[in-house]
């Protein structure tokens, strides 16, 4: 096994995202993966293009956006390591809902979208566990959104 192969299947069985993954899954999802990296300031994605990957953070911290009239970018939520970032990609029209941007040097394993979605249709016990933690995902952003929205409205 190469060493980034390896590195790769470390920081995703690790990562607590897939805490208690069934270990037939792994190599479903290591086939699919990546590790990245952004610069302090640079956009990991941006809400309304494309949502192509799935990232869990490794190392660094993430700004979770979103565009408010008059007020420009609002963060919803800041991410760390061991955090999740990406469900729109699961959802048709496949857009962010959402903008990223590294606060500080982020390290993330990104997977492919397209891929993801293939594995989802051809094992449907992953896609079953997958699907349950993407919920978890979406119900911490409902709830962080629902916050900043009481927070807004009535202030700190």
């Amino acid at each position: 096994m190469k060493t980034l192969d390896k590195a790769i299947r470390e920081l995703v069985t690790g990562h607590p995202f897939f805490k208690h993954l069934n270990s037939r899954y792994i190599h479903l999802l290591t086939d699919c993966a990546e590790l990245v990296r952004f610069g302090p300031g640079e956009d990991i994605f941006r809400e309304g293009q494309e949502a192509d990957r799935l990232y869990l953070i490794h190392k660094g911290r993430v700004s979770l956006e979103t565009f408010v009239p008059r007020m420009g970018a609002t963060t919803v939520q800041t991410l760390g390591a061991g955090g999740a970032l990406g469900w729109s990609w699961l959802y048709a029209p496949h857009r962010w809902q959402f903008s990223a941007r590294a606060l500080e040097p982020v390290e993330a394993i990104a997977f492919s979208a397209v891929s993801l979605r293939e594995k989802i249709e051809e094992n449907h016990d992953f896609g079953y566990d997958l699907l349950l933690r993407i919920g978890r995902v979406i119900l911490e952003r409902l709830q962080n959104t629902r916050r900043k929205l009481v927070e807004f409205y009535v202030g700190d």
